[in-house]
């Protein structure tokens, strides 16, 4: 079994209202807030042997990705470089989850 958490809104709060030129701003993905209890089960799942993965959409900008790694860094370095998974904002998060095999029995938790 394998569970994919998206990192914005999921995995740390994602505040509505903030202007793009904000959020598309260097810095502003690394020092999102985390959602305390939804990163303790990410933990929680890996303990328990449970293949976790992080999947979150990007802009095409030098930072974003550094941002969103450091982020991960800091909050939830259990889930390693392969694990951690990309989709460009335009592009959509399905075949990413094709991508990693996922079955009928995963997991995906998304706040969209």
């Amino acid at each position: 079994m394998k569970v994919i958490f998206d990192m914005d809104g999921t995995l740390n709060f994602w505040e509505t209202g903030t202007p793009m030129e904000v959020i598309m701003a260097p810095g502003y993905m690394r020092y999102r807030r985390p959602h305390a209890n939804m990163v303790e089960a990410a933990k929680l799942l890996i303990r328990q042997g449970i293949e976790v993965y992080t999947l979150s959409a990007v802009f095409d900008l030098p930072h974003f990705i550094p941002d969103k790694e450091f982020w991960l860094d800091q909050y939830l370095p259990e889930v390693d470089a392969s694990h951690r998974i990309y989709s460009h904002i335009n592009k959509g998060k399905a075949k990413h989850l094709q991508d990693i095999g996922v079955r009928k029995d995963d997991v995906f938790v998304d706040d969209y």
